[in-house]
């Protein structure tokens, strides 16, 4: 039953992964713009954001 279960969850996660990856990928040319608002800049650049992104596979642009 355990193995089952673990199966399941680590199936789940990994559409989530991919899911979370598409709507980030779409997004990825507006980073720097949502960065610089300061609407946006703080959620954005946050250390929780940041590992969010990272976990999807996608690493922020360095923004100037």
């Amino acid at each position: 039953m355990m193995r089952k279960l673990a199966v399941l969850v680590l199936a789940v996660a990994m559409a989530m992964v991919a899911a979370c990856g598409s709507s980030l990928r779409a997004q990825q040319g507006c980073f720097c713009q949502f960065a610089k608002d300061p609407r946006y800049g703080r959620y954005v650049n946050s250390p929780n954001a940041r590992k969010a992104v990272s976990s999807c596979g996608i690493a922020l642009p360095t923004c100037h």
